[in-house]
């Protein structure tokens, strides 16, 4: 397994760092299952915080993790109209990918981009206290 999900103090918030040997396919199956299976019957807003720094992806992976992610009309944890995604990474992959998740072909999700986990989580802290 080359991720971790941690939880963020029993908030509705998850971190998940990935690390390698990093496979696009497999992680995002295996987070998406998990996720799901954490996040069943909850309600309200879900932050999903995944954190790709130390990862080393070439646009290939982009391309096969987001079709592995965002099939249409395909239910997943990434396309959950509770999930909000903030990516953390600094990489023009990374902000490529999370730009083309919000076209039409991945289901128009909007995903932010941050530099660091904490940046992504005081969003998150932040935009549950509007609630």
């Amino acid at each position: 397994m080359s991720y971790s999900i941690e939880r963020i103090e029993d908030l509705p918030i998850w971190v998940a760092t990935y690390s390698e040997p990093y496979n696009a396919t497999i992680d995002a199956q295996k987070v998406d299952a998990e996720m799901t299976a954490i996040t069943e019957g909850m309600k309200g807003n879900i932050y999903y915080i995944p954190d790709l720094r130390v990862i080393d992806v070439n646009f290939g992976q982009i391309v096969e993790g987001l079709a592995e992610a965002f099939k249409p009309g395909v239910k997943s944890f990434y396309s959950d109209p509770r999930v909000h995604i903030l990516t953390v990474g600094t990489s023009d992959l990374i902000r490529m990918a999370t730009a083309a998740v919000a076209s039409d072909q991945y289901g128009s999700i909007e995903i932010k981009v941050f530099a660091t986990p904490e940046e992504a989580i005081d969003h998150a802290k932040a935009e549950l206290s509007k609630r």
